[in-house]
């Protein structure tokens, strides 16, 4: 279970739910969201395609030219994990969504990012402007990417595919929590890009099936859980449920919803940013007339 806010208020059938625990060495693993992808395409080397729902990797075929394709992806490790943890574990969760006619197979590198880009900018000639190139096209340059590769990602077929826990990943992961200036993601690039049909299209964060976007599942050990927010000024006013509660800078908190208080299959209703500073934040929801109850938890 992870470690949530402590505090229960009951109105009109309405109920705050959460739960706390308490323990020396505390152990969790977050799932965090995409927070910026691109693909790159060297047959248009110079188009920005950073808000479409697909993502590319690998190379066409004879009737493309044998044209390559690569992604971008990076993960906001911002209030997700808690300052000073130990990263234990790392994953990457992609989904195939086309593949060749008669191409089942095929592998994909996740290669750190050296160099900064921008979603709406980053092309295979470009970072993010005509003034920021890549310093060699496709973002094949030492200064671009790691040419070696912190985790390989087997498919087959179209479905969700899941890279391995590396040494490299881990310590990826762990680099861009102590230093979240040097965060700049992977490059998703097909192992066997020197050969045709190898190009596999993947579902982008701007998905309409959130289940299939790209994911960074995370484990890792803490001396302590986040600190409890405590939750305050509970009260339903004008058909509104509301409450207010102390945020922790640099913590990502979210509201949850269901119907029984021993459900297991909790709804999410929001999710409250990172703040740049300790703050006071609200949250407020119709009331529908039937017994509900909210909890607040550190995701």
């Amino acid at each position: 279970m992870k470690p949530v806010a402590s505090a229960s208020a009951a109105i009109q059938g309405l109920a705050i739910a959460c739960f706390s625990m308490s323990l020396s060495v505390w152990a969790d693993t977050v799932t965090v969201p995409c927070s910026a992808d691109a693909a790159i395409r060297e047959d248009l080397p110079t188009s920005s395609i950073g808000d479409s729902v697909d993502l590319f990797a690998g190379k066409l075929g004879d009737n493309a030219d044998q044209q390559r394709r690569r992604s971008l992806l990076l993960f906001d490790l911002t209030g997700r994990i808690p300052a000073g943890a130990i990263v234990t574990s790392a994953v990457v969760q992609v989904t195939v969504n086309k593949i060749p006619p008669g191409q089942s197979t095929s592998g994909f590198e996740l290669r750190r990012v050296l160099r900064s880009w921008t979603e709406s900018g980053a092309t295979w000639t470009w970072r993010s402007t005509i003034a920021a190139p890549w310093s060699q096209a496709g973002a094949s340059g030492t200064a671009d990417a790691a040419l070696a590769a912190s985790a390989s990602i087997a498919t087959s077929g179209t479905g969700t595919f899941t890279s391995a826990s590396t040494p490299q990943l881990v310590s990826d992961v762990q680099d861009w929590l102590s230093a979240p200036a040097s965060n700049f993601g992977w490059l998703l690039v097909c192992a066997d890009e020197v050969n045709p049909q190898t190009v596999r299209k993947f579902a982008s964060r701007e998905s309409g099936d959130p289940a299939t976007r790209p994911k960074l599942i995370v484990g890792y050990a803490a001396a302590s859980p986040p600190p409890r927010p405590v939750i305050r000024d509970v009260a339903v006013a004008g058909g509104q449920f509301r409450f207010s509660f102390e945020a922790q800078a640099g913590r990502v908190y979210a509201v949850e919803f269901t119907t029984s208080v021993i459900a297991t299959n909790w709804s999410a209703l929001a999710t409250l940013p990172a703040q740049p500073a300790d703050t006071t934040l609200s949250f407020t929801n119709a009331v529908t007339g039937s017994p509900g109850f909210y909890r607040l938890r550190t995701p």
